[in-house]
């Protein structure tokens, strides 16, 4: 049997997730990080892949155990890898596209306007999964969004044209995005 011991800061996810490889073996999930691996000859192996999060509020380093036990030797062997997590540190600045031809921003009604929101990753890692949230004040309708590279936003909300959600796939070390959120008066 296979246990995966995961420490408080870590939430389950997933199991199976990414590629199982078993040369053979049947592999049977228990319950959620439990399996159970019957006719798995000598000098193969087994992989099970798991997906977990951090706790948002966990720094420092975290240790993950698992642990193997076979019922016919009555052998209990564990492993373990610890990570390090680091404190995300994003920054965000959002101004509003002046017309060309004026020097303020004023719009009359059923003007569109663009807003220029930039995010900034600050930190010393890669940065996975960032949400923007937009909310638009009363008065203005959401129209319609624009970035650079479109497949990095995987995921979009738009919630009565009035707040916008928008998920980042990744942002790279000390790197700039661009979002033009398009709303009319």
């Amino acid at each position: 049997s296979i246990v995966d011991n995961l420490p408080d800061n870590l939430t389950y996810v997933k199991g199976n997730w990414g590629i199982i490889e078993a040369n053979g073996a049947d592999i049977r999930e228990i319950s959620d990080l439990i399996w159970e691996v019957s006719n798995i000859i000598n000098g193969s192996y087994v992989s099970i892949w798991l997906a977990v999060t951090v706790n948002t509020s966990e720094i420092g380093n975290i240790t993950n155990v698992v642990s193997v036990n076979s019922k016919e030797n009555k052998t209990n062997v564990t492993d373990n890898e610890t990570i390090e997590v680091v404190p995300i540190k994003l920054n965000v600045t959002k101004v509003v596209q002046k017309p060309v031809e004026e020097e303020n921003s004023v719009f009359i009604n059923g003007s569109e306007i663009t807003f220029i929101i930039c995010i900034s990753n600050i930190c010393d890692v890669l940065v996975y999964n960032a949400t923007v949230v937009d909310e638009l004040p009363e008065g203005l309708v959401y129209k319609g969004y624009d970035v650079v590279d479109q497949s990095r936003i995987i995921g979009f909300e738009n919630i009565d044209n009035k707040t916008v959600t928008l998920i980042i796939d990744w942002l790279d070390i000390d790197e700039e995005m661009y979002i033009w959120i398009t709303a009319q008066a």
